[in-house]
């Protein structure tokens, strides 16, 4: 196997634990969560598969637990769901480092896609789980070869996509070259292109609720700042204003020279009248490097110096945003109307006092 099938695999590897870390972490904050009985069970039963895969796949005498009775014994602990979280994680390290190593590339492939299924499968009914308790909404695995379908056997519950690793990507992996690897990621960039394209047909129709929809599938194939900006934009037309911000945050935190994310955290916190946190986002947006519509943040700005009857900051503010966009009709004659207000604060009051006969 190639070296760049290697690193295929170890992203998904990461991609897995990282999904089930964050299905851990709401279950961990969740008010007993981690207690619930049905929580308890499906950590019990991915203990019990990823003990009989290690002792069947991995074979480490040191890791094995050595007696029926130890066995059931953590099976049986209250901490088992913690218990579970450290065994996979463990186990995801230790595969990831095989991966590494001059080993039989293709049967240790098979034995990591294996632990990818058992670990995804526990993950659908943890997640299934969460979403019957609350709203908490978790973002779903990004990868190569990770498959995300939908499982209706029940429809009065509400059920996540249900995700597997494609035997048959992977087959196709090792038959193929790094033409074909490399195009298996081109699929990606074309989806992905595709739900932002539908995205914004969504927002021209004024249809927010089909736009997060298409920019929730975007961010599965490629988690970017503008997806996730866009995705931040569509919950606040739905009035989720709290998790338009945190997916802007988000979305900062994997690309800080996204200007779009900091100007629209701005405006959340402007249409909340914050209007020194608004500022702080806006001053950042004007610094970043990957912002195409740059005028904006100084616009946004100057709506905030016109609240607080600061004109001249204002006008400094919309003046600038002039010299980035000369051709915005919109901006002269916004500077104009502030231009006038300042001459009519200036313009002297006169002392005619006339007298009433």
């Amino acid at each position: 196997m190639k070296q760049n099938i290697s690193i295929i695999l170890e992203s998904e590897l990461f991609s897995t634990i990282s999904y089930y870390d964050r299905l851990f972490t709401v279950c961990d904050h969740i008010e007993k969560m981690s207690a619930h009985p049905d929580a308890q069970k499906i950590s019990a039963n991915l203990y019990y598969d990823l003990h009989e895969f290690m002792n069947g796949e991995i074979l480490l005498s040191s890791m094995q637990l050595t007696t029926t009775e130890q066995n059931l014994m953590v099976l049986n602990s209250p901490k088992i769901f913690f218990k579970c979280f450290d065994l996979a994680s463990a186990l995801s390290k230790i595969l990831s480092t095989l991966l590494t190593l001059p080993t039989n590339k293709e049967a240790l492939a098979k034995t990591t896609a294996t632990f990818i299924n058992i670990t995804l499968s526990h993950c659908y009914e943890l997640h299934s789980l969460i979403m019957q308790q609350g709203s908490a909404q978790i973002e779903y695995p990004r990868s190569y070869l990770l498959t995300g379908e939908k499982r209706t056997l029940d429809q009065k519950k509400l059920r996540p996509l249900f995700f597997c690793l494609d035997q048959a990507r992977l087959d196709q992996l090792f038959s193929s070259d790094l033409d074909n690897v490399n195009s298996l990621q081109g699929q990606r960039d074309k989806k992905y292109t595709h739900h932002i394209k539908l995205g914004h047909e969504a927002i021209f129709h004024k249809d927010p609720k089909k736009a997060l929809e298409h920019f929730q599938r975007a961010t599965i194939y490629s988690n970017t700042a503008e997806a996730l900006t866009m995705l931040g934009w569509a919950q606040a037309q739905l009035g989720n204003v709290e998790k338009a911000k945190d997916a802007c945050l988000e979305a900062i935190k994997i690309d800080s020279d996204y200007g779009a994310a900091y100007n629209d955290l701005g405006s959340y916190l402007l249409a909340e009248k914050q209007f020194d946190q608004a500022l702080k986002w806006f001053n950042m947006a004007k610094k970043a490097t990957h912002y195409q519509n740059r005028e904006y943040p100084y616009i946004n700005s100057s709506k905030i110096h016109m609240t607080l009857k600061n004109y001249k900051e204002a006008l400094s503010e919309l003046e600038q945003a002039h010299n980035i966009a000369p051709y915005h009709e919109e901006l002269q004659s916004m500077i104009q109307k502030i231009q006038h207000l300042l001459h009519v604060e200036k313009r002297p009051s006169s002392n005619f006092s006339p007298t009433i006969v």
